[in-house]
């Protein structure tokens, strides 16, 4: 990294590819920063246009700023280049070039570099647009894998200049390498951002389609409720539903919801008109539904036997709210699948779980685990309480599945047969029948 920072800090130039919103206005945040770009466009008559002050064009200068004020780059701080490969004598590339423009760009630009791969060591590229995750890795770093260079991806989510520029907003970068993630880390904070980091390329893929889905995911729930409440200003409610908000849930689970949640839904859904208003809402119960049953057909398939269940109620139910209970929804459907079903919750007696579900076998923690596949499903006190001496001596240790919905043993060191999941951690891979 020591060898990018000396020629970024002798020549200041940084490589720009693409004159679209993402290139001229990265040219504008460069300038900003002191850097100076050079620039190419796979379109030449465009970045002719560039230089001879006709592009963008004033419908471009209204669209890419709030105020419809966008500046004009510096002229004498901007270098075109004739072809591609004169951005090469700079030590960062920056691809400003849309994610869905097209393959045959795409392909066309994963050439170029490869014509030129005895360049490329040491230097690193970088992707500004995301597309299907897991497409960077697919198009480019097989291709890129033996030239030396680093590969990084820092997507934008502005729409305006003015967005761009906000540097309260961290931006998030990730990398093919621990070297190419200092690399990108370093130049983003010597333009004044600060960074967070993701473990893959495909991760910063993957959040970069799911913020975009989660805006329109809030925004047809909003135009929902517009519909089936029409007689109140839902403009209002969303304002201070959404100002500051910051959900409690930041994790995958099982799948099953809150009793709050579910109380919600019943509430917002309870006249005739509001249920078939409020499509969204009946979707993400069958969701929810859809995703906690999918485990249990996985254990099925893989030859599972008997399952250990733990927890009854809902997170913040009472002791007797089972009526919403995802444990019982799943106890019964393991045991339709002829799975043998254990249950543990200290918050009931053994009669008690017998009468809520008869066809279940009530344990204690304080007995061996009845099955060698266990799933935690809310938050009992005393498991935290056992030492990794108890666990090993009441059989967790050598479980064959444990599905921990709130990650309570995740910091457990579990035998190397022992397949243990945290839902949403990537690592579920059961063991062969």
């Amino acid at each position: 990294m020591r060898v990018l920072q000396e020629q970024l800090a002798r020549s200041h130039k940084v490589a720009v590819w693409g004159l679209g919103y993402l290139g001229y206005t990265e040219i504008l945040r460069l300038q900003s920063c002191g850097f100076v770009p050079l620039v190419w466009d796979y379109q030449p008559e465009r970045l002719r246009d560039l230089l001879a002050g006709k592009y963008p064009a004033q419908a471009h200068m209204t669209a890419w700023s709030i105020g419809g004020q966008m500046p004009s780059p510096d002229m004498n701080r901007l270098v075109s280049a004739d072809s591609p490969e004169a951005l090469f004598e700079t030590p960062i590339q920056l691809f400003c070039v849309p994610a869905d423009i097209g393959w045959s760009v795409h392909t066309e630009i994963r050439d170029i570099l490869l014509a030129n791969r005895e360049v490329l060591a040491g230097k690193l590229l970088i992707f500004l647009s995301a597309g299907v995750p897991g497409r960077i890795d697919d198009h480019y770093m097989d291709a890129l894998r033996e030239t030396g260079c680093d590969v990084a991806v820092a997507f934008r989510d502005d729409w305006t200049f003015e967005e761009l520029l906000d540097k309260t907003r961290p931006q998030v970068i990730a990398a093919d390498s621990a070297r190419g993630l200092e690399s990108a880390r370093f130049f983003f904070e010597s333009m004044g951002f600060k960074t967070r980091s993701l473990p893959s390329i495909k991760a910063a893929e993957i959040l970069a389609n799911a913020e975009n889905m989660l805006q329109a995911l809030i925004s047809t729930y909003l135009n929902q409720l517009a519909a089936a409440f029409p007689d109140t200003d839902i403009r209002k409610v969303s304002e201070l539903l959404l100002a500051g908000y910051r959900p409690r849930l930041r994790h995958p689970t099982l799948g099953h919801l809150d009793v709050r949640q579910l109380a919600a839904l019943k509430h917002l859904t309870a006249e005739d008109a509001t249920d078939a208003a409020l499509s969204l809402a009946a979707d993400v119960q069958r969701s929810s539904l859809s995703t906690l049953l999918s485990y249990a057909d996985q254990l099925v398939d893989n030859g599972v036997s008997g399952v250990a269940l733990l927890g009854l109620a809902p997170a913040h139910a009472a002791k007797r709210d089972v009526g919403f209970s995802s444990s019982c929804l799943l106890a019964e459907y393991l045991h339709k699948k002829g799975i043998a079903v254990f249950v543990c919750d200290p918050a009931y007696t053994d009669d008690e779980i017998r009468t809520l579900l008869s066809f279940v076998r009530p344990f204690s923690l304080e007995a061996q685990l009845p099955a060698d596949t266990a799933l935690i499903m809310s938050e009992i006190p005393m498991l935290r309480r056992l030492t990794s001496q108890d666990l090993q001596r009441l059989g967790w240790l050598d479980a064959k599945i444990i599905i921990d919905n709130l990650g309570m043993l995740r910091y457990t060191a579990f035998s190397e047969n022992t397949v243990y999941h945290v839902p949403g951690d990537g690592k579920l891979k059961f063991p062969r029948k």
